[in-house]
C-alpha cells in the first residue's frame, strides 16, 4: 500500500484524503490498514480502514460485503460504519474509533476461569451477529476489541 501521513494528513499515492486528520496507524492485517483520525467538524476521533487495493471485482466486493455484513450486526457486538466509498482504487470506510485492547492482550496472564468466560462472551457475540448473517469473515484473537467502560466489559470483533 503506498499510503503515509505526512504533516498531519493522510496521503494515498500523492493525494491527501480529504476532510480528517491523520493521528496514527492503529492496526493492520490481511485485509487493510487502520488509522485513527481526527474529524475537526464533529471533534472527535474516528477510525479509517483502508482495504488491501485487490485489482479485481471479486476483491472489491469481499470489502464491500464485509461493510455490509457489519452494518448489519447490532452495534452491541459491531464497530459503527459511518461511511464507505472508493478513493482512488481503494475502498475506505470511515468508523466509530472503538478504544480497547485485542483480546490476545486482555486475556494475557489472566485466570483461566476469567478467560472462559470472555471466551463465552465473545461466542455469544459470533452467535447473535451469525443468526442475521452477519458474521465476522475472519474472527481471530486479534480482531477482537475489548474495553471496560463503568464496569461494563464491551467485546467488539472488529
Amino acid at each position: 500500500m503506498d499510503i503515509n501521513i505526512k504533516n498531519g494528513k493522510l496521503l494515498i499515492g500523492t493525494e491527501g484524503y480529504p476532510n480528517l486528520n491523520a493521528v496514527e496507524r492503529i492496526g493492520g492485517g490481511a485485509n487493510g490498514e487502520v488509522y485513527l483520525m481526527h474529524n475537526p467538524m464533529l471533534d472527535r476521533c474516528e477510525a479509517l480502514k483502508i482495504f488491501t487495493k485487490s485489482g479485481d471485482v471479486k476483491g472489491e466486493e469481499q470489502a464491500v460485503n464485509e461493510l455490509r455484513r457489519t452494518v448489519k450486526a447490532d452495534e452491541k457486538y459491531a464497530i459503527k460504519v459511518y461511511a464507505a466509498h472508493m478513493f482512488h482504487g481503494y475502498t475506505i470506510s470511515c468508523m466509530e474509533y472503538f478504544e480497547g485492547e485485542t483480546l490476545c492482550v486482555h486475556i494475557a496472564d489472566k485466570d483461566p476461569l476469567y478467560i472462559c468466560w470472555i471466551l463465552r462472551r465473545y461466542l455469544q457475540a459470533i452467535e447473535e451477529t451469525s443468526s442475521i448473517n452477519a458474521f465476522h469473515g475472519d474472527a481471530h484473537a486479534k480482531n477482537v476489541l475489548i474495553k471496560r467502560s463503568m464496569g461494563n466489559l464491551k467485546i467488539k470483533p472488529c
